[in-house]
């Protein structure tokens, strides 16, 4: 079933950040997400990090994507804050918190049919990063993590970039650019 104790054996990167409430406002958003987009326990690993950008062979799917940007944000988190602390101010948990839900609608715009991935009609209106932001500030996440999301991608690209939100765009460019030049469709 798909509740709070599958996403934290899911992902045990999620007590990497220390502010509980902040972990459990993380946790309730992604539910929200996977609820929405009527994913279960068998369907779930399923998503795609692309639908029509990537070919059926790349073999990364959403919940390892999202691993792949947390551990590439704690890493960045665990180097740049300490070095520039006194120049940046910049939260890690913000950071983590974001990596963690920065494609947590990709389950709402994204379906399978068929056996095969294919965009919902929501997506038609509005992309991942738009409706994780809503999501996430809905549960009430703090306005630089639903500032993170929403820009993360090239919807973001000419908006103002906090420091948070700029380790999550390079995390997120980092891993999916690596797959999308591998297994471009």
């Amino acid at each position: 079933m798909l509740d709070r104790n599958f996403l934290l054996n899911e992902f045990p990167e999620l007590m990497w950040i220390k502010d509980e409430p902040l972990r459990d406002k993380c946790i309730e958003a992604f539910l929200d997400a996977l609820e929405q987009g009527g994913w279960d326990e068998t369907t779930v690993f399923d998503c795609p990090i692309a639908v029509t950008e990537m070919s059926p062979e790349c073999p990364v799917r959403n919940f390892s994507h999202v691993h792949d940007v947390l551990h590439m944000c704690k890493a960045m988190c665990d180097w740049y804050i300490p070095r520039y602390e006194e120049y940046v101010d910049c939260d890690p948990d913000i950071v983590l918190a974001a990596a963690f839900l920065h494609d947590c609608c990709k389950y709402t715009e994204y379906t399978m049919k068929d056996g095969k991935p294919g965009y919902t009609d929501k997506a038609a209106l509005m992309r991942h990063p738009l409706a994780g932001a809503i999501v996430a500030s809905r549960h009430g996440l703090p306005d630089k993590v639903v500032h993170a999301i929403a820009t993360h991608s090239f919807e973001g690209s000419k908006s103002y970039v906090t420091p948070e939100a700029h380790i999550l765009k390079a995390a997120d460019n980092s891993s999916f650019g690596y797959l999308h030049q591998r297994f471009h469709s």
